[in-house]
């Protein structure tokens, strides 16, 4: 009886929840997307390319270039593609 008693109170929540999950997505639709890819992509590019690593690129001199270009490639490119 007590397991009886349980399932229909699972079975109920899951249907609140359904109900809520669906207002939810009803009210999100209307909203704007306020970030796009570009303005995702230049706060990663920001984010990485700090005041912490310009010591490191004076270090590496003219070899720099060739360490940003590996690491766009190796990383903005997968991220374009993936987002």
């Amino acid at each position: 009886m007590d397991n009886l008693r349980s399932t229909e109170q699972h079975n109920k929540r899951e249907q609140e929840f359904e109900k809520a999950e669906q207002l939810v997505e009803l009210q999100s639709s209307g909203l704007k997307k306020e970030l796009r890819l570009k303005d995702l992509v230049a706060m990663q590019i920001l984010s990485i390319v700090g005041a912490g690593w310009i010591g490191t690129a004076a270090k590496l001199g003219s070899q720099q270039i060739m360490f940003w270009l590996l690491g766009v490639l190796l990383f903005y490119v997968p991220s374009g593609i993936v987002a």
